[in-house]
């Protein structure tokens, strides 16, 4: 390598320096595996496919967190949906589970983005992450999700020299045999493992099936009423209702929308302000990161508040047989269990709120601090404007510069009409050599404001001394005669 060649290469920083990983580091697209057992297929294969572009690109690796909660709740948001929309999933009491697969899914998610990072760096006990994120739901696509864990790690091969025969001898029918034996064997243990059956392939019952089963009923019931009760047909406690009356009002439905609508949009301020700061546009990882990030808080606050109804939906619920007397038309009064459990939920309602302006206004004064910061350090990038010249000193220059030459004309010593000030100045400086250092410094000062320039209070000062000091000499000399050059 040439000698200029070597100092280009070594110009160039280790981040900018092209780097091809190795195709072992892949392994870490086959990590999302592990929930198979908690999330649906396609929402495991675009996990993949993110780790896998985490091998490829840095960016992509640091918004692999934020981007698995964005697909997680994509998940929810698609099983949502398959039920009939949040509407159906409150009346079919169902959002509990929801909630509790979903915050699996998220804890998931989060030890394989720590699991994964950790093998990156070498530690084998990333693989301890990745087993517990598995354990969770145990599936034997588990065991795949582990080697490629293993694979994915770096490091020196800490394995017993010559464990695949001598150097040359490649893969031998005795090895692949040894090798085989212990993968089958954890294959038929992950297929023998209990097979749960995640919430994504169970629909629950629609409530009216519900209803038409007990109107089946009701026509036997008057057959039935002198039976007298067994503790097996006893009626279940009611559930208790959400009413309206002597609680906490909930905060208006539009109100929270509006709010999580403000913090959408502070957070694409956001999202624009960052970039312009680094002086590039945001890119779609940027983008996704912030969509995981919204997406989280949102539906974290609704499978929390409709969990909490106990799948009543925010309505009265059906009143049980001691509410109901012999007409139908009796409603049981509520109790002051039903009060406290709506003021709580209303309560909690309005925190959601307060939690919402809260982001909403620390993501704008994020971005306002962000912008102020850009533009002043816009304004210091520009060069500095030349300083104003200071009238006062000039002023003084010009007074103490016409005195002294008032002065000299008065001793027969003026100024040419051909002559500047320091070719004056000069020729003094030689006829009269006890003068040649005021003379000089008077001239000197003076140029600029003959010229044009910045004087400071200092030189003003130095001017006036040098014309004290000239008329001071002057009344020790004797007047000479104009000549007709100084004419």
């Amino acid at each position: 390598m040439s000698a200029p060649n070597a100092l280009l290469d070594d110009q160039i920083t280790p981040e900018e320096a092209p780097h091809t990983p190795p195709w072992q580091a892949y392994g870490a697209a086959l990590l999302p595996l592990a929930l198979l057992g908690v999330l649906p297929v396609w929402a495991c294969l675009v996990l993949c496919l993110l780790f896998g572009l985490g091998v490829r690109s840095a960016l992509w690796r640091e918004g692999r967190l934020l981007i698995s909660f964005l697909i997680v709740g994509g998940a929810i948001l698609g099983h949502l949906l398959g039920l009939g929309g949040l509407s159906a999933a409150l009346r079919s009491a169902v959002l509990g589970n929801l909630l509790v697969l979903y915050l699996a899914a998220l804890l998931g998610a989060a030890g394989l983005y720590w699991g994964a990072a950790l093998l990156e760096e070498g530690r084998r006990r990333g693989l301890w992450l990745v087993l517990a994120v598995g354990l969770v739901s145990p599936q034997p696509l588990l065991l795949l999700a582990l080697a490629g864990g293993a694979l994915m790690r770096p490091g020196q091969d800490d394995r017993r020299p010559g464990w695949l025969g001598r150097e040359g001898a490649g893969w031998t029918g005795k090895t692949a045999a040894w090798l085989a034996l212990p993968v089958a064997l954890a294959l038929a243990v992950a297929f023998a493992l209990p097979q749960p059956a995640p919430l994504w392939n169970t629909s629950p019952v629609p409530p009216a099936q519900a209803q038409a089963g007990a109107e089946v009923l009701a026509p036997n019931s008057s057959s039935t009423a002198s039976t007298p009760a067994t503790p097996q047909a006893t009626a279940p406690r009611p559930r208790p209702r959400l009413i309206t009356e002597d609680v906490i009002p909930a905060p208006p439905a539009e109100l929270l929308a509006v709010a999580g609508i403000l913090v959408v949009l502070a957070l694409f301020l956001l999202l624009r302000v960052i970039p312009a700061r680094r002086g590039r546009p945001a890119t779609l990882v940027e983008w996704l990161m912030g969509a995981g990030l919204v997406l989280t808080l949102v539906l974290a606050v609704v499978l929390v508040f409709g969990s909490s109804t106990g799948g009543s939906g925010g309505g009265l619920a059906p009143v049980q047989g001691a509410a109901v007397g012999a007409t139908g038309s009796e409603v049981q009064a509520p109790t002051a269990e039903e009060r406290r459990l709506t003021s709580f939920l209303n309560l909690v309602l309005w925190a959601a709120l307060l939690f919402y302006l809260a982001v909403f206004a620390l993501l704008v004064h994020t971005a306002l601090s962000l912008r102020g910061a850009s533009r002043r350090d816009a304004q210091a990038a520009l060069p500095p404007e030349p300083a104003a010249p200071d009238a006062a000193a000039l002023h003084r220059v010009r007074v103490a510069y016409r005195n002294a030459e008032t002065a000299l004309e008065g001793t027969g010593r003026g100024r040419a009409t051909h002559e500047t000030p320091q070719g004056y100045a000069a020729r003094l400086a030689a006829e009269l050599p006890t003068l040649a250092a005021p003379l000089l410094l008077l001239a000197r000062v003076y140029a600029p404001v003959r010229y044009g320039g910045s004087i400071s209070t200092a030189d003003a000062d130095a001017a006036e001394t040098a014309e004290q000091t000239i008329r001071a000499e002057l009344l020790t000399l004797p007047p000479v005669a104009p000549t007709e050059e100084a004419e």
